[in-house]
């Protein structure tokens, strides 16, 4: 069941994505966010602990789920977008793109010429092993690449990065943004709040698409109603500690309560 092409999504008025990132290389954590009804995983090689061996395999169980998958690389580096596209990616996820000439390098590793300058192989997963005998022309059109905006010098460039050609969108990192804005950690702070505001709403302004991480659920409502297309909604450790804390909590508090000696009445 492969989901259309992502940058096709992402330009549909009203689609809206909800995604999360994942760090724990298991397939059975991808299946379990879809069959939960998330729309969206990245795999992230920036902070996770995945190998590249681990992608491939990811990315086809995401897939086959209904899911679209992107990686977010390690860095704005030819070599790892090309290595990514190549395992069948459907998105590029590059950290900290500070200005326009981030913005190009991405594109340019990111699209087969003369779009980019993106290595072309059909032998490798993304060509089906070369049985896609088209896929140079439409694998452009294919994959979205989204830079993101994590820190001040990227917001001093924002117009200029959005007016990038080939770019799909931008998506906002409001942890690493807090830090850049003197407010570590504090992603709720009034400082962050409106500079993603600012980004969201000038993404839309230049027909870009949006995105922004979203450490709770309503944080997520809030960045999709400010016009974000896609909102990837904690990470895939997170939500586990928080659905074995819930249940830890409710069986101390039900084994607590059971054991509450029971208080009778004389009369």
């Amino acid at each position: 069941m492969m989901p259309p092409p992502l940058p096709k999504r992402l330009r549909t008025p009203g689609v809206f994505l909800l995604g999360t990132f994942v760090l724990v290389p298991r397939i059975e954590i991808v299946e379990l966010l879809a069959y939960a009804g998330f729309q969206a995983v990245i795999f992230d090689f920036e902070h996770g602990g995945l190998d590249f061996d681990h992608l491939p395999v990811l990315a086809a169980v995401a897939n086959r789920v209904g899911m679209h998958a992107i990686a977010r690389v390690q860095g704005n580096e030819p070599s790892l977008i090309g290595r990514a596209l190549d395992a069948g990616v459907d998105g590029i996820l590059v950290p900290h793109v500070r200005n326009e000439d981030d913005a190009q390098r991405l594109v340019a590793a990111g699209r087969f010429p003369p779009e980019g300058s993106r290595g072309a192989n059909p032998y490798v997963r993304a060509a089906r092993y070369s049985a896609d005998q088209a896929y140079f022309d439409h694998a452009n059109d294919r994959v979205a690449l989204l830079g993101m905006i994590e820190g001040v010098e990227g917001l001093d460039s924002l117009d200029r990065i959005l007016a990038t050609r080939g770019l799909d969108g931008i998506f906002v990192g409001p942890v690493d943004l807090s830090a850049s804005l003197g407010v570590t950690g504090n992603t709720e702070s009034e400082e962050v709040r409106r500079a993603v505001e600012g980004v969201l709403e000038a993404a839309n302004a230049a027909e870009r698409a949006a995105g922004v991480f979203a450490p709770t659920p309503s944080a997520a409502v809030r960045w999709k109603e400010g016009g974000a297309q896609i909102v990837a909604l904690s990470v895939d450790t997170g939500m586990a500690y928080q659905g074995f804390l819930s249940f830890v909590r409710e069986v101390s508090s039900q084994v607590q309560n059971a054991s509450a000696p029971v208080r009778r009445t004389l009369r």
